[in-house]
C-alpha cells in the first residue's frame, strides 16, 4: 500500500497516519490458531484528482474498504 501511494506522489511520512489497530487471536479446539488484524489508516489529500488516484491504486491491490471524510 505504501509503495502504491508513493508511486502517485503521496508523501506517506507526512500525510499517512494509523488511526486504529485491532486484532483477534483465537485458539480452536482442533488445535489451530487464527489471527485477524485490522489497521485503519487516515490519508490526507488536497484535491479530487489525487483522491481518485488513491482509490484506483488501492483497488488495484485489492484494498476496497475505502471512505472519504471531509
Amino acid at each position: 500500500m505504501i509503495k502504491k501511494l508513493e508511486e502517485i506522489g503521496i508523501n506517506v511520512s507526512k500525510d499517512l497516519a494509523i488511526s486504529d489497530i485491532s486484532s483477534n487471536f483465537k485458539n480452536y479446539w482442533i488445535k489451530t490458531s487464527e489471527m485477524s488484524s485490522v489497521k485503519i489508516f487516515q490519508l490526507k489529500v488536497t484535491n479530487a484528482m489525487t483522491a481518485g488516484s488513491v482509490f484506483k491504486e488501492l483497488e488495484s491491490i485489492e484494498i476496497s474498504n475505502i471512505s472519504i471524510e471531509n
